[in-house]
């Protein structure tokens, strides 16, 4: 549309961590937000609309009583969402061969749970961390639409809904990586999502990488059990002797890797992986 510039995918930034911003200079190379800690406006039929912040919730004809238990609520999945973020920097834990990285991140971890949260909080936190969004939710809320804008918080990005098991934890998942204290903070940068994409590029070239784009992969090059490189659509080939690939797990193992490269308990894993998702978007300009 003449006039407007949109992000037709992504185009809230909350998974971007402070630490990286800071130690790639991001601002320095132009990144810059022009709205943060962005509320969510639930709608509603009869024009009752209701504003959900970090810890406060108004209109929508909510009561007294729900107001209050939105304030408590919040406050628990922030407590709940910084113990979760102490997980984040951590290479997963080999629960079989732990070597004393893993114990030491074992031990935190449950610091954290008993210490951190408090005897209640860290019962209350493993009772609902498994189960879905709706039953909790069930529990605290009488607002329809209150759950309702909480419930979509829970889902959004995933191929599924909040009687799904484990929906709880992607909320809290959410709000943890968002913001590493926990806070969960939306914000909108300044020229759109593409805006973070040209703030990464130029720490990269300022930092020696060279940028190739329209260079398709057509596969990754494996001898010996040791990765050689890729080789390009065109032909050409890249000596390399590591090899990161940010394409889904079946495209990497099955298209670009080969499975005869993997053992067969991991293609068979990778082969199992559900990775459907769906989203909808209606972008208005209003004046």
């Amino acid at each position: 549309m003449d006039g407007f510039r949109i992000s037709s995918g992504a185009q809230f930034l909350n998974q971007l961590q402070p630490a990286i911003v800071k130690d790639l200079k991001l601002e320095s190379h132009g990144l810059s937000l022009a709205a943060q800690d962005v509320d969510t406006i639930a709608l509603s039929a009869d024009g009752e609309h209701m504003t959900l912040g970090r810890a406060a919730v108004s209109g929508g004809g909510i009561s007294d009583e729900d107001k209050a238990a939105y304030a408590t609520f919040m406050a628990n999945m922030s407590d709940y969402a910084g113990t979760l973020a102490h997980l984040i920097d951590l290479p997963p834990v080999d629960i079989f061969n732990p070597d004393w990285d893993d114990k030491m991140g074992s031990m935190k971890l449950g610091w954290k749970l008993r210490f951190g949260l408090g005897k209640e909080k860290m019962q209350q936190f493993l009772r609902i961390v498994g189960i879905n969004m709706f039953d909790v939710l069930n529990e605290d809320f009488d607002s329809d639409l209150l759950k309702g804008a909480l419930s979509l918080d829970a889902t959004l990005g995933t191929f599924s809904g909040p009687r799904t098991p484990g929906s709880v934890l992607t909320y809290l998942y959410r709000i943890a990586i968002g913001d590493k204290t926990g806070r969960g903070a939306v914000s909108i940068p300044k020229g759109g999502m593409g805006a973070v994409s040209d703030a990464l590029a130029k720490a990269a070239v300022a930092a020696g990488v060279d940028i190739r784009t329209s260079a398709r992969v057509a596969s990754v090059n494996v001898e010996g059990c040791r990765v050689t490189g890729v080789t390009l659509a065109s032909g050409e080939t890249i000596a390399a002797d590591k090899v990161a690939s940010n394409a889904d797990p079946k495209t990497t193992v099955f298209d670009l890797v080969g499975p005869r490269n993997f053992e067969a308990d991991f293609v068979k894993g990778i082969e199992n992986l559900r990775i459907r998702g769906t989203t909808a978007k209606l972008h208005i300009a209003l004046k």
